[in-house]
């Protein structure tokens, strides 16, 4: 009697573990998935890693600031606006170096 309780037991065991490793290779796929978008992201958007890792940061920070409570429209309307301006600034960098030729690069 023990021995088959043992056996069921052992088997309830195999069967949680079998889900949860099936549950992680679910989510392993869906970041492995994640990557690979963000990799085509990056290279469509023609930005080297820095510059793609800084616009990453301004995503996460705007994402972040709009969960700050008792902010007024006018604040988030000037922190997306000072967002943009950055967003340009990356895009700038990104023009100079594949068109050296039209926009001037930084001295």
């Amino acid at each position: 009697m023990k021995e088959e309780n043992m056996k069921e037991e052992n088997m309830k065991e195999e069967d949680v573990n079998e889900e949860d490793v099936n549950e992680e290779r679910g989510t392993l796929e869906r970041i492995a998935d994640e990557i690979a978008d963000l990799l085509d992201l990056q290279e469509v958007s023609g930005m080297n890693d820095q510059e793609f890792r800084v616009m990453s940061y301004l995503t996460s920070a705007w994402n972040h600031f709009v969960e700050i409570p008792n902010m007024r429209n006018d604040d988030r309307e000037e922190f997306l606006h000072a967002l943009h301006t950055a967003q340009n600034l990356i895009g700038m960098s990104v023009l100079r170096r594949d068109r050296p030729e039209f926009w001037v690069k930084p001295e």
